[in-house]
């Protein structure tokens, strides 16, 4: 009883010691994206109950180019982002 006993406790410390090194590091940024989903999206229909923008028509065109804008300064500061940090990598090879 008490080898089977080992035997188990071993084989469960040996998954969970694969699956934090193997696996995890490819499945923690989509649940950091579920979790930010989440709770960017209470924050979104918060800011949608309070504008006064209606479906259809003008409203609509102003929502898109609104998003649009914003979607393209978040690119924009990315991708700046990540230029310097790969210039600031080369610099020290």
């Amino acid at each position: 009883m008490e080898g089977r006993k080992l035997l188990t406790v071993t084989g469960i410390t040996l998954a969970v010691y694969f699956v934090l090194k193997y696996l995890l590091p490819y499945v923690i940024p989509f649940l950091i994206a579920y979790a930010l989903v989440h709770v960017l999206n209470s924050v979104v229909n918060a800011i949608r109950g309070k504008l006064p923008w209606k479906q259809g028509g003008m409203y609509m065109k102003a929502q898109r180019i609104i998003i649009a804008v914003v979607i393209v300064l978040c690119t924009a500061g990315l991708w700046e982002l990540g230029e310097k940090n790969m210039d600031n990598c080369l610099h020290y090879m």
